[in-house]
């Protein structure tokens, strides 16, 4: 129990301090700033550089690659050296690899670049959990479920911008300012981070052995060999296979005798509540993003409406989803929030396989609209879960590897992308990624039904254990 005193600073500090409430935000929304903006320039960056959609797919994949394996690092380091160490080495990252990518000379510089980028941007969310969870004493629950709310809405309402923000950048007549403009929004997180986040955030010093560096290296090397088969099967799936499954293996039998996990195996197979709501992550993120990344290179290449027209009819996913959060911002409920997340999905999925050439803009809008829907259901339901589901001195880590779960099922879907508009975007190739949408949602759709944890909605009162509990 903490001291009166310190409960006294707590409160002050989070119930009074908009500014550190900022900080958070503004450093967690930076992934989904650099997600969105580069789904309006891919067409761009692939006539810059004389690259196909395959390869220009390369710059999304690679991000969610490298945010999946970042994530839980950056969750370790929160759980360790503290959010603020964390937060502002992680801020510097981002404004290097926006003057990087700025100035990049070739498409695979620039590939480089998004990896600083997505390993910096890993860090800030899990550090906002870990503030959050750690003052529970002090704010209390309501107070806390305002900060959670506000920390999805926030990354919803960023996201909603992202594409818009993405049109009016390309429209000065180049790419690189969609790089640039992380220079700034960096510094800006640095001093605010430097400013507000508290030194007392965190714990003890940690060893590189503490960070399992075995465990992080076979997980990369899984996800990558599971890259190459996913976005290019046709030429390495019987070389990149074999090595997926192979580390994949060596990664489980390594970490059930790691001390400290990279990837705690022992907990995803013990603690279900927790594993399905990462299963579900995935599941609800590969279908939306199926949409916007593959959609949205339909629209520009195949109907012509241009970067900016196209980040326009992205936009309703991002803001309706924001609405539908703030409509739903004291629900406690997951398990109807996700059924119905589930069933809109679904239908989204079936408005794309309906898609024609000369579809009507109503009916093309009517999918962002559908999939915001699920978003804002799905979204502030998953993080509730977790929260709610992971023992205080592991939010860190819960949080890092929700993130990394969204962002696999993210990967999954740029390989989709990618193999579904192999040499270019067409009407063929968008109602095949269709049927992915589909398949994951109606997966979503069974995995929310048939889990028993999350049919009654969450009380008040937390159990303070968190982890194995069931959301109830």
């Amino acid at each position: 129990m903490p001291s009166g005193k310190a409960v006294a600073e707590t409160q002050s500090r989070v119930d009074g301090d908009n500014w550190l409430a900022a900080t958070l935000i503004l450093g967690s929304v930076m992934n989904p700033i650099n997600t969105t903006t580069m789904a309006v320039a891919l067409t761009p960056i692939g006539i810059a550089f004389g690259a196909s959609p395959a390869e220009t797919a390369w710059l999304v994949s690679v991000f969610y690659l490298s945010t999946a394996v970042g994530q839980p690092v950056a969750g370790r380091l929160v759980d360790t050296v503290g959010a603020r160490r964390t937060f502002l080495a992680a801020s510097s990252v981002i404004a290097i690899a926006g003057a990087l990518g700025t100035f990049a000379p070739s498409l695979w510089f620039l590939v480089g670049t998004r990896v600083l980028l997505a390993l910096g941007t890993s860090a800030a969310y899990p550090a906002a959990m870990s503030v959050i969870r750690s003052e529970s004493d002090a704010v209390g629950d309501s107070r806390q479920r305002a900060l959670l709310t506000a920390l999805a809405m926030s990354n919803q309402a960023l996201a909603a911008v992202g594409p818009v923000v993405g049109g009016v950048l390309l429209s000065t007549g180049s790419w690189q300012p969609v790089f640039a403009i992380n220079v700034p929004l960096a510094l800006v997180c640095i001093g605010l981070g430097a400013w507000r986040i508290p030194r007392s955030q965190g714990g003890e010093p940690t060893t590189w052995r503490q960070l399992d560096p075995a465990g992080a290296i076979l997980f990369t090397v899984s996800l990558v060999a599971l890259m190459l088969c996913l976005m290019q099967p046709d030429r390495l799936l019987a070389y990149a296979a074999p090595v997926a499954l192979a580390a994949g293996i060596a990664l489980v039998v390594v970490e059930r005798r790691a001390t400290e996990p990279f990837l705690d195996v022992r907990l995803l197979a013990t603690d279900r509540p927790l594993t399905l709501t990462f299963l579900r992550q995935a599941l609800s993120l590969s279908a939306s993003f199926c949409y916007v990344y593959g959609f949205t290179q339909w629209l520009d290449d195949v109907r012509g409406f241009g970067a900016t027209t196209t980040g326009l009819m992205v936009a309703p996913l991002f803001v309706v989803s924001v609405l539908v959060s703030a409509i739903l911002v004291r629900s406690r409920a997951i398990r109807a929030r996700l059924v119905s997340g589930a069933v809109c999905s679904l239908a989204a999925g079936i408005v794309v396989l309906t898609m024609r050439d000369e579809s009507p803009l109503a009916l093309v809008i009517s999918v962002s609209v559908l999939l915001g829907i699920a978003q804002g259901l799905n979204g502030p339901a998953l993080q509730l879960s977790v929260f709610t589901q992971s023992r205080r001195e592991r939010i860190g880590t819960s949080a890092g590897l929700l993130r990394t779960s969204g962002y696999l099922g993210a990967m999954v879907s740029a390989g989709a992308v990618a193999a579904c508009f192999a040499d270019a975007a067409t009407l063929h190739g968008l109602h095949r990624l269709s049927l992915f949408m589909l398949g994951a949602s109606a997966l979503l759709l069974v995995v929310s039904l048939l889990d028993p944890a999350i049919r009654r909605p969450v009380h008040a009162k937390r159990n303070p254990e968190g982890a194995g509990a069931a959301v109830t």
